[in-house]
């Protein structure tokens, strides 16, 4: 019953969502969404490490995470 690692309610951000707006519009939002992207890939690259020390230092974790809303970071 374990599912995969929790989300944030932020859903990826994609330069696609850009393609439709003016020109002004896009060149402003641009550095906005390289950020996102760069905070996005953080994000990843920190939970793959709470992932590893989890499974690594503390095997009740998975125990924990059986239960619905409980993940990495909630069960230590």
């Amino acid at each position: 019953m374990a599912s995969g690692p929790r989300k944030c309610g932020a859903q990826p951000v994609s330069r696609e969502l850009a393609a439709g707006l003016n020109a002004e519009l896009r060149d402003v939002l641009e550095p906005l969404l390289k950020e996102i992207e760069s905070l996005n890939a953080r994000i990843k690259e920190y939970d793959a490490r709470m992932q590893k020390i989890a499974r690594e230092s503390y095997p009740q974790v998975e125990l924990l995470k059986q239960l619905k809303g409980v993940g990495n970071a909630d069960s230590h």
